[in-house]
């Protein structure tokens, strides 16, 4: 796997990192919408596979999953740190 898991639980996950592995897999190998909904589903972990699963069932798109996940499962950084 090119981007690992992504357990929410782990203190040091951050989705962008998986994100941005998974976003330039996909751009070279073509993806379509489907393709990172598919890689989404075989990566994501307890509760955010739970909320992606819930998303997915009301048809969210992948623009509002990725935008959910950025608030909730990205590390804050504050002025300091960055």
């Amino acid at each position: 796997m090119v981007t690992g898991y992504f357990d929410p639980t782990d203190k040091d996950a951050d989705f962008k990192h998986t994100w941005q592995k998974l976003l330039d897999y996909g751009s070279t190998n073509n993806f379509d919408e489907i393709h990172y909904l598919q890689a989404l589903s075989a990566i994501l972990k307890r509760e955010a596979y739970e909320t992606f699963s819930d998303f997915r069932s009301t048809h969210r798109s992948l623009d509002d999953i990725i935008e959910y996940f950025a608030k909730v499962y990205t590390k804050k950084l504050s002025l300091l740190a960055d």
